[in-house]
This record gives C-alpha cells, structure tokens and sequence, in this order.
C-alpha cells in the first residue's frame, strides 16, 4: 500500500494485485506491538543512531548496514505521515507519542495503537489508496513475472473470480507480498503467504539472502488446540508479562538476569525450546506467559485486544497464565535489494518482508512497521520513476493469447495434467516436515532428510492441474502455493546446513556456538537449470564493525552456570 501510495504520488499509472482481499490477506493487520521509531518521547537519550546498533546487534551483526541506517533515520517521518492518511496512534499527557520498551531495544521507542498497531497502520493507508482512487485488483495472485534481456516487462496473473489468466504488461514491478510463514506448521503468517516472492524473483535472475534465518516468536498460544500457533502480543512482555517453568520459575532470571523477557525474540524463544526441552514445560509443550500479577486496568487499557482474543477462548488472562511455545513469525531474510530497494534485475523492486538484508539474523520486535513505510515508500518512487522514463516497447502484447502460450508452457509443471495429487496433502506435509526438521533446532541429519524429502517431492508429487478454468479455483491456487513452498523450504535448508554455527535466529544443536567466520551472508540464486547455488558474501557495513560489538552470549542448554 505504502509503495502505490509513493508511486502514485509522483503520477505513476499503478495498480495493485492482492492475493486476497484488500486490506486482509497480509501480515500487518495482526502486527499488534507497534511502530520502533526515535523519537525520545520515553527518554531523551533514543536517536536514530541507537536504533541503528540495537537493529544490528539484534540481527546478529549481519544486518546490511545500509538499509538499517535508512531504516532508522526515516522511521520517525513515516510514522507521523501515517496520521495524515488517518491512522490514530496512542499519547501520553503531554500529548508526545506513548511509546513501550520492547525486547531488544536500549529504550522505550515503541509507538502503538493499544496492542492493535498494524489494524490502525493499515486503515490509514486503506483511506489513502481509496482517496487517491489507485486501482485495486482484489483476488489476483500473481504467478510469474516477465523478463526481455534485462529488465522486467509485465507478469502473468490468475483472475481467481472468473478462472482466467491475466497479462500484465509493466515498466517497473515491486513484489511486496510478504514472506514464507506458510511453510511452517505453526506460523502467525494468514494462510496466502507462501513465499510467491520469493519464487518469482529467483526464476528471473535475482538472489536471495539470509534465509536460514527465519524468526520464530517467542509467545505463540500452544494450547488450547483451537487457538495453536496464533500470537500473544510482545506488548504483552512490554506492560509486564513473565513467563513461567512448570516449578513456578520465572527461568528467564537464569538465562538473562539484566533483560528477561524482553531479550530479543530468538533469545527468548531458545530459552522456551531448552526449558520444554528439559522436561520443565507443560503436558501440552509449553510453558506459561501471566499476566496475573498486572493490575487488570492495565491490561484492559493497553492490551484489549489481546484480552478479547483470549476470551473468547475461554482465557482470563487476569486471572490465568496462557500455555505459549514459540511459532514462526517473520522471514528475516528475502529478495536481495540495494539502497533503492531494486533488486539485480532492472525495475524489479521488492519491500517489506519480501526484501532481505535489514533485519539480518533476526528483527527486533516493532521494526517490521518501520520497515514496511520507509522501504514502500523508496521502492514505490523508484518504481515510478522507472516507469515514467521507460517505455513498453521490449514486449508484444498485440496478441494475449501468444504471450499467454508462452507462459503456460512455462508453469506446465502445474497446469499439464491432473495426476491425482491432492495439493492440500502435499502442502500440509511440507508444513509438518519444515517445523519437524528446519524449526527451532536444526542439525545436518535433519537438514539433510528435509532436503531428501523436499527432492522427493519435486521429482514426483508436485501437483499437476488439468481443469483451471473456474471461478475460485481453491485446488490450483494450493498448487501454485506448494511451488513456491518448495522453493523456500529448499532455500531456507540448504542455506541452513551452509551455516556452520549457531546465530541469532538458526539454532544448530551440532554447533551450538557462533563462529566469527560466519559474520556473513548467504546468498541463494538459480540457474539456468533452475537449481539452487549458493555462496558467501561478505556482511555491508558503515558504522559498526562486528569486531568491536560485544554480542550476547545465547544458552546452549538450560543449565546456566558461570
């Protein structure tokens, strides 16, 4: 939304495609913490240059630098923006933004909505796209982008109301539709994302970075059954949740005395694996989150949201604790961008989740909203400042039907046949074989089956459709949805078994420390064969330098001594 809001603003013809209904079928609606932006309402000391090294030192000193220091520069502008296309944010009695401490960061620099933020963010920039009357094509997933010689030129779509195939021709394309979340059995990620992104860009030429190193949060509702996997705010660590042992041990006193719950997210969420691990979690694999000892007034002003939620499961979080494991929860890495957000193919822009390099080995709780505005906004004015000095003229769209033939034949894979595969059964498979294998805890034996597997399932059940000519085709949007599934999941264990240490959000039990040789990126290309390479690439850096950052020390078991 943010980047056709940019794109439009400088007279841009733009349109947007949703997978789904505008306004719901992304991740920021259910982002709850807040907005990570300096403004030193909460203490005078925050600035930009803070921000900057807690994204860095959260991210495991991997972050590209270059993006993080945009990042942290322009986040305050974009927050105010945001109140100009009427989105309403919290304020304390002098009328500054209230802003919460998170995990990870020096200060308290998180602005928010009550623990509603991505709802409110997303409202504000409905009421703009509306009133700037930008085209908006709900239900259209997009499937293939289009490429002549160097630069991009349109992209194939699939109609999902009427069953038909859509060709778009484009002087400039930002893919801006999230991350993988969807490949793992537990995610917060809504049901469409998949990692078409992802998918789409590899196939023309661009690369991919840091997959490995996916986040999981921390606070996922592990029981009761009928709410798994969903998400309990951070907030509710920021206003003074503690999470509990079944021994009553608030453990994380043992794993960090000075930050406890409010260690960063990959911190946190290895002390839960270790504790459960351990024998010390719940009969459902938990362990608690209370509130109890929070004055329910508190709980009532800043977190309603999550209260209602939890109500209506039964829960009252003032007077019970919640059962919570750690669930996937954003893709750190993604499609490699440079500091106009553009990727190696020309006028292929990515932003938000779908871009890689900001958040390194993992992203600071409230730092995804930031990231969302201040990339939007630079991919949609690079986007239409491509498109306003380019021209049409490297495709010939004079016949649809010939276009469309060529692209077909490109996705035969999925669209040559029916043979009986049900894409349901291969995607909830993928789901509970990346969770079992590529999850929390990694090692080569697992990576190694993982990647068996995912090869077995390439050679011989990827789902093949014949009849894709209705309205609403459920089974051959799955079908689109395991390619991309299987492409990720590959990515993100091959890069995996690459890393040879353990860093912020990649846990190998087999090499449980970090390793100062692996201050480094892991870069995922294709090639022509549609085989995945990947190689090393030294970190981007401009102020700090990884040898002269003292790092946390993360727990390689639950035995905490020294």
């Amino acid at each position: 939304m943010r980047a056709a809001i940019a794109a439009d603003a400088l007279g841009a013809r733009t349109y947007m495609a949703v997978k789904g209904l505008f306004g719901h079928s992304g991740c920021t609606p259910v982002a709850l913490a807040g907005y990570a932006a300096a403004f030193g309402n909460a203490d005078p000391r925050d600035n930009w240059e803070v921000h900057f090294q807690d994204t860095c030192i959260g991210g495991g000193m991997i972050n590209n630098q270059k993006l993080v220091e945009i990042l942290c520069k322009n986040a305050p502008d974009r927050f105010k923006e945001l109140e100009s296309f009427g989105s309403l944010f919290d304020r304390d009695e002098n009328q500054n933004y209230y802003q919460r401490q998170l995990g990870g960061h020096s200060y308290p620099r998180t602005c928010m909505s009550g623990d509603k933020t991505g709802g409110e963010v997303i409202r504000g920039l409905q009421c703009e796209i509306l009133r700037r009357e930008i085209s908006v094509l709900a239900d259209c997933v997009v499937l293939k982008v289009l490429k002549e010689e160097d630069r991009v030129v349109g992209c194939v779509a699939y109609g999902m109301k009427k069953g038909r195939f859509l060709v778009f021709r484009a002087k400039a394309i930002i893919l801006a539709s999230g991350g993988c979340g969807q490949v793992f059995k537990f995610c917060f990620a809504p049901y469409g994302k998949a990692g078409d992104a992802n998918r789409m860009a590899l196939e023309i030429g661009a690369e991919l970075i840091d997959m490995e190193l996916f986040q999981f949060h921390p606070t996922g509702y592990i029981a009761p059954e009928s709410i798994a996997g969903q998400s309990i705010s951070e907030g509710v660590r920021g206003d003074g949740g503690r999470l509990h042992n079944t021994k009553g041990e608030r453990f994380m006193e043992r794993y960090n005395p000075k930050q406890l719950e409010l260690a960063c997210r990959d911190f946190v969420s290895r002390c839960i694996y270790f504790e459960v691990k351990e024998g010390r979690g719940t009969k459902d694999g938990g362990v608690y989150l209370s509130l109890t000892h929070v004055p329910p007034k508190l709980i009532e002003e800043r977190l309603p949201a999550m209260l209602d939620r939890a109500l209506n499961y039964g829960i009252d979080v003032r007077e019970e604790p919640m059962i919570v494991y750690p669930s996937s929860h954003y893709q750190n890495g993604g499609i490699v961008v440079d500091t106009n957000w553009e990727t190696r193919v020309k006028n292929l822009f990515a932003a938000g989740e779908s871009a890689g390099g900001v958040h390194g080995g993992n992203r600071l709780g409230s730092n995804s909203l930031p990231d969302l505005q201040v990339s939007g906004k630079i991919a949609g004015e690079n986007a239409a400042g491509a498109a306003l000095s380019g021209s049409f003229d490297k495709i010939n769209m004079v016949n649809f039907g010939e276009e469309l033939s060529r692209v077909e034949g490109e996705l035969s894979d999925v669209v040559s046949g029916d043979n009986g595969i049900n894409p349901l059964t291969v995607r909830n498979e993928i789901k509970n074989l990346s969770w079992d294998y590529v999850g929390i805890a990694r090692n080569e034996e697992k990576l190694k089956h993982a990647l068996d597997t995912i090869e077995e399932i390439k050679q011989n059940r990827m789902p093949r459709l014949s009849d894709i000519g209705r309205s609403f085709n459920v089974d051959f949007i799955e079908a689109m949805d395991v390619r991309s599934m299987v492409v990720c999941l590959e990515a993100m264990a091959r890069a995996a078994l690459v890393r040879k240490e353990s860093r912020c959000g990649h846990f190998r039990e087999d090499l449980p420390l970090p390793d100062k040789k692996w201050v480094a990126n892991i870069i995922v290309s294709q090639d022509k064969d549609g085989r995945l390479v990947l190689k090393k690439r030294p970190i981007v850096k401009t102020i700090l330098d990884p040898e002269e950052v003292e790092m946390p020390i993360f727990p390689t078991s639950g035995k905490i001594d020294g």
